[in-house]
């Protein structure tokens, strides 16, 4: 077997996940926001209990959409909620990300720290150039969509319109096409951001560079993907969450000899106390929820550190560029 580092069998280089505490309370930030923005919106919109349903009811009909180009109808909120919510997740990509990946483009190329307010004076600076893309993604594939609108159109005029049915492979092309976009838009977003953070360049100059790395390096990005959500999700936010560890070691080690109901009831932040036990499950119940607040916000930075890191690495890999190559302001 061929062992040179060049070619097929070059090794894949791993991803880095530095700790910054600038990039973990802009994280924080971040996930606080889009919180904030679904507690808002529950008043307004019938069928929604709580915040949590909106978010929940947000991931579903971002994937509905993705997969079917329409919106689950028997869900709460509809296209309004849904326009919200997607608004602000791309305004906190565009700004609080641009920050963090700033934060950790620093640290992983030169080892360098910058301050918070630095870091999200950059991301507001920058921002109008991350903001473009979606904007440009939107208009081409609208403007795909309108074509097959307008095939479809054609195909159902009365008589005369079996005879358009011959364009119907122009349409599949058009779709293929749109799902290009919008999968390498997916793929590449975090890329582009790590782009702009990196060489601060115009929009069309880091989706290009984003989409020649995917095109270049398809089972690379598809392998570092797997591995951010592994990482990320399966790991950090699964043990978090959804095994609750960190809550379940913390209250078994606060009281590892005997079991006392009401204690328990206070360091779960319930409501179900009553006189100086519900002040202290107030008390419990913040700390909680700035803990959950806290994990959220890391692994938001997190997520910003693996794209930041693919970029460089990618950069490295097929342009030739230095990791310690970055643009200083």
């Amino acid at each position: 077997m061929n062992r040179s580092n060049s070619g097929p069998f070059k090794p894949i280089a791993m991803l880095w996940f530095p700790f910054s505490v600038p990039a973990t309370i802009l994280g924080m930030i971040a996930c606080l926001a889009f919180y904030l923005s679904n507690f808002v919106c529950v008043p307004f919109v019938e069928g929604i209990l709580d915040t949590n349903q909106a978010i929940r009811i947000f991931g579903v009909q971002l994937l509905t959409f993705f997969y079917t180009l329409r919106l689950q109808p028997d869900l709460p909120g509809g296209v309004g909620l849904f326009a919200v919510q997607l608004t602000t997740v791309l305004l906190l990509w565009a700004t609080v990300g641009l920050s963090i990946c700033r934060c950790l483009a620093l640290r992983l190329c030169r080892d360098e720290y910058i301050g918070l307010r630095d870091a999200f004076v950059f991301g507001i600076e920058n921002a109008k150039t991350t903001l473009l893309l979606p904007v440009i993604v939107f208009l081409s594939i609208s403007l795909l969509a309108a074509v097959n609108f307008l095939i479809g159109s054609l195909m159902q005029i009365p008589y005369v319109g079996i005879a358009f049915y011959l364009l119907l492979p122009v349409a599949f092309v058009m779709t293929a096409l749109m799902l290009i976009i919008a999968f390498t838009s997916i793929l590449g977003a975090g890329m582009v951001a790590g782009a702009v953070a990196v060489e601060q360049r115009g929009t069309l100059d880091a989706w290009g560079k984003a989409l020649n790395y995917i095109f270049a390096r398809p089972l690379h990005v598809i392998i570092y993907v797997v591995l951010m959500k592994v990482f990320l999700v399966d790991i950090v936010l699964g043990f978090a969450f959804e095994s609750w560890i960190l809550h379940s070691w913390t209250f078994a080690s606060l009281k590892p000899f005997w079991d006392n109901a009401d204690f328990v009831e206070i360091l779960r932040g319930s409501e179900n106390v009553e006189g100086i036990s519900y002040a202290a499950s107030l008390v419990a119940g913040f700390v909680i929820s700035l803990v959950n607040l806290s994990i959220a916000g890391l692994a938001t930075s997190f997520a910003f550190a693996g794209t930041t890191a693919m970029f460089l690495i990618l950069r490295r890999d097929v342009d030739g560029i230095d990791v310690a190559d970055i643009k200083q302001t």
